[in-house]
Protein backbone atom coordinates (compact mmCIF):
# COMPACT_ATOMS: atom_id res chain seq x y z
CA UNK A 1 0.00 0.00 0.00
CA UNK A 2 2.48 2.79 -1.03
CA UNK A 3 4.90 4.18 1.51
CA UNK A 4 2.96 2.71 4.28
CA UNK A 5 4.76 -0.65 4.38
CA UNK A 6 8.09 0.39 3.83
CA UNK A 7 7.54 3.13 6.58
CA UNK A 8 6.29 0.73 9.10
CA UNK A 9 2.75 2.44 9.16
CA UNK A 10 1.10 -1.10 8.41
CA UNK A 11 2.10 -4.34 8.52
CA UNK A 12 3.45 -6.48 4.84
CA UNK A 13 0.53 -9.05 5.82
CA UNK A 14 -2.47 -6.24 5.47
CA UNK A 15 -1.45 -5.06 2.09
CA UNK A 16 -3.53 -7.29 0.46
CA UNK A 17 -6.77 -7.12 2.97
CA UNK A 18 -6.20 -3.33 2.76
CA UNK A 19 -6.12 -3.65 -0.98
CA UNK A 20 -8.98 -6.50 -1.05
CA UNK A 21 -11.19 -4.02 1.06
CA UNK A 22 -10.30 -1.06 -1.19
CA UNK A 23 -11.49 -2.75 -4.40
CA UNK A 24 -14.49 -4.14 -3.07
CA UNK A 25 -15.54 -0.75 -2.08
CA UNK A 26 -14.87 0.86 -5.50
CA UNK A 27 -16.37 -1.50 -7.45
CA UNK A 28 -19.87 -1.28 -5.24
CA UNK A 29 -19.55 2.83 -6.15
CA UNK A 30 -19.10 2.08 -9.94
CA UNK A 31 -21.69 0.17 -10.22
CA UNK A 32 -24.23 2.36 -8.08
CA UNK A 33 -23.41 4.76 -10.04
CA UNK A 34 -24.02 2.81 -13.50
CA UNK A 35 -20.17 3.18 -14.91
CA UNK A 36 -20.73 -0.78 -15.22
CA UNK A 37 -23.41 0.23 -18.15
CA UNK A 38 -21.94 -0.82 -22.03
CA UNK A 39 -24.31 2.31 -23.37
CA UNK A 40 -22.05 4.68 -20.51
CA UNK A 41 -18.88 3.04 -21.58
CA UNK A 42 -19.89 3.10 -25.34
CA UNK A 43 -20.69 6.66 -25.27
CA UNK A 44 -17.44 7.39 -23.82
CA UNK A 45 -16.17 6.36 -27.40
CA UNK A 46 -18.86 7.38 -29.52
CA UNK A 47 -18.10 10.85 -28.26
CA UNK A 48 -21.55 11.72 -26.40
CA UNK A 49 -21.27 10.52 -23.08
CA UNK A 50 -18.07 12.05 -20.87
CA UNK A 51 -18.78 11.04 -17.74
CA UNK A 52 -16.75 8.18 -17.09
CA UNK A 53 -14.00 10.71 -18.39
CA UNK A 54 -14.72 13.06 -16.15
CA UNK A 55 -14.81 10.86 -13.04
CA UNK A 56 -11.55 9.37 -14.55
CA UNK A 57 -10.05 12.80 -14.73
CA UNK A 58 -10.96 13.86 -11.45
CA UNK A 59 -9.97 11.21 -9.89
CA UNK A 60 -6.26 11.20 -11.19
CA UNK A 61 -6.05 14.81 -10.13
CA UNK A 62 -7.52 14.18 -7.02
CA UNK A 63 -4.90 11.89 -6.01
CA UNK A 64 -2.24 14.11 -7.51
CA UNK A 65 -3.51 16.84 -4.83
CA UNK A 66 -3.79 14.46 -2.19
CA UNK A 67 0.34 13.33 -2.87
CA UNK A 68 1.47 16.84 -3.29
CA UNK A 69 -0.93 17.45 0.22
CA UNK A 70 0.12 14.64 1.87
CA UNK A 71 3.68 15.53 0.87
CA UNK A 72 3.74 19.05 2.16
CA UNK A 73 2.58 18.03 5.04
CA UNK A 74 5.40 14.77 5.88
CA UNK A 75 2.82 12.36 6.06
CA UNK A 76 3.91 10.87 2.83
CA UNK A 77 7.97 10.56 1.27
CA UNK A 78 7.74 11.37 -2.50
CA UNK A 79 11.15 9.53 -3.00
CA UNK A 80 9.50 6.07 -1.68
CA UNK A 81 6.69 6.01 -4.39
CA UNK A 82 7.05 3.51 -7.78
CA UNK A 83 5.74 5.03 -10.45
CA UNK A 84 5.43 2.41 -13.50
CA UNK A 85 7.49 3.21 -16.67
CA UNK A 86 4.98 4.20 -19.62
CA UNK A 87 5.19 2.14 -22.73
CA UNK A 88 3.77 4.75 -25.59
CA UNK A 89 4.30 2.40 -28.24
CA UNK A 90 2.51 -0.38 -26.68
CA UNK A 91 -0.27 1.66 -25.58
CA UNK A 92 -1.44 3.05 -29.26
CA UNK A 93 -0.71 -0.44 -30.51
CA UNK A 94 -3.49 -1.95 -27.66
CA UNK A 95 -5.71 1.56 -28.38
CA UNK A 96 -5.71 0.99 -32.15
CA UNK A 97 -6.47 -3.20 -31.60
CA UNK A 98 -9.30 -2.19 -29.27
CA UNK A 99 -10.43 0.58 -31.24
CA UNK A 100 -10.77 -1.27 -34.11
CA UNK A 101 -12.38 -4.13 -32.78
CA UNK A 102 -15.04 -1.65 -30.96
CA UNK A 103 -15.98 0.12 -34.16
CA UNK A 104 -16.18 -3.39 -35.93
CA UNK A 105 -18.26 -5.11 -33.24
CA UNK A 106 -20.41 -2.22 -34.00
CA UNK A 107 -21.50 -3.12 -37.38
Amino acid sequence: MGPLIPQEIISSGWNFVIAFIIGIGFGAVLEQAGFTSSRKLAGVFYGYDTVVLKVFFTAAITAMLGLLYFSLFGWINLNLIYVNPMFIGSAIVGGIIMGVGFIAGGF
